[in-house]
């Protein structure tokens, strides 16, 4: 990706950033625009989640977390 593609895709995750105000729905849209633009096999929710959380016994909070995000969006 080229330095203006780049620039663009900020902007845009910005944007919808401050359509989501609250910082966990910021964070949950954040992991899971990334996971599916990342490299990984697999795009399904709960290795996205498994991917982005540090902490081993916190997975399943995260993607409950990330499900309810994906569920509720609108």
């Amino acid at each position: 990706m080229d330095a203006a593609a780049q620039r663009r895709l900020d902007a845009y995750f910005s944007d919808i950033g401050d359509i989501l105000a609250h910082p966990l729905r910021r964070e949950s849209f954040a992991i899971y625009a990334m996971g599916l633009l990342g490299e990984a096999e697999r795009k399904s929710i709960e290795p996205l989640a498994a991917r982005a959380c540090p902490d081993p016994a916190r997975v399943q909070a995260a993607h409950q977390s990330l499900q309810h995000f994906i569920s509720n969006a609108h």
